[in-house]
């Protein structure tokens, strides 16, 4: 029985003995690995008569495989990571990448992250879990580093200045809070290193939005219009944008209703 080999494995060979609870831990991480097969291509062309333990143990390498593609991606992020001051930022892609790598057991656990990943990225991980939820939370956050190195960082730190002065403190998403503001700079098709607006430009940028039935398609234009003048072409760039903008748009038509669409763009 499959359960029964993990578990002398588990106990070094000491016992086939052990309780409800580990058992259910050892049977889940069992799972997993199926799964994780199952989710592969390599399920796809594989022999029809191939064991459980068979399945079990090809899920086991790729669960492994995926954890040193994930270890070598937060390596490279390492090198030239923007973080702004953000603490949530540094905390979770620095310090708890490298606890999760120090810990993570890929044999007996292979679906527990471990971490809270309390820096909030614009992906969507509610059907992930283990190394499958950490493998896309970093490949988001390369995406977010490919967009912060096209941005001058003064321009970033002017930014995150200007939405609060305690930014560094904040859980907040950092390319979000720039995007914003460059869509807005793209709407009056001014340039982001003129910081600010006046109260003639405040009304404009109101007039503009207010006359656009479909705000989030409007908004999606001037996405594009960025992206391609950052020469980030790549459609997981804009595809990973798409959840902010949604956004934007929502709190957009609530700031057009009671007319405070300063507190949306901020310089």
């Amino acid at each position: 029985m499959l359960l029964q080999k993990v578990t002398r494995k588990y106990t070094s060979g000491e016992s086939t003995s052990i309780s409800y609870e580990s058992a259910n831990q050892l049977m889940e991480g069992i799972l997993y690995c199926i799964n994780e097969y199952d989710s592969s291509n390599i399920s796809e062309v594989a022999a029809p008569d191939l064991t459980l333990e068979s399945v079990y143990e090809e899920g086991y390498r790729l669960v492994v495989k995926k954890t040193k593609e994930a270890r070598k991606i937060q390596e490279s992020l390492m090198l030239d990571f923007r973080s702004f001051g953000n603490e949530a930022y540094e905390d979770t892609v620095i310090k708890g990448m490298q606890q999760f790598f120090l810990y993570y057991d890929a044999r007996f656990r292979p679906m527990d992250h471990l971490l809270t990943l309390d820096y909030p990225t614009l992906g969507n991980y509610s059907d992930l879990k283990g190394i499958d939820l950490i493998y896309e939370y970093l490949t988001n956050i390369v995406i977010e580093q490919q967009f912060l190195r096209k941005i001058p960082e003064e321009y970033v730190w002017a930014v995150l200045s200007a939405y609060s002065q305690y930014h560094e403190k904040l859980v907040i998403n950092i390319p979000a809070v720039v995007i914003d503001n460059l869509i807005g700079a793209m709407i009056l098709e001014k340039s982001p290193s003129d910081y600010g607006y006046s109260l003639i430009q405040y009304e404009k940028i109101y007039e503009l939005l207010r006359k656009e039935d479909s705000k989030y398609e409007f908004l999606m234009v001037q996405l594009r219009k960025i992206l391609s003048q950052l020469d980030l072409l790549d459609k997981r760039v804009e595809q990973y944008f798409m959840t902010e903008v949604d956004e934007l748009s929502t709190r957009i038509n609530v700031a057009l209703e009671y007319q405070h669409i300063e507190r949306i763009f901020q310089l």
